[in-house]
């Protein structure tokens, strides 16, 4: 199914500077595969 539909990103989160480093530990610790995305300016 994947192969078929463009799936996207999924979910978007929007986090301060100073908590990314934790949200992308706690998604990863859910098996979540995060990433960085940009910055908001």
């Amino acid at each position: 199914m994947t192969h078929s539909f463009n799936l996207g990103v999924g979910l978007i989160f929007i986090v301060d500077k100073e908590n990314v480093d934790a949200m992308v530990w706690l998604l990863k610790s859910k098996k979540e595969k995060p990433f960085v995305m940009g910055e908001v300016v």
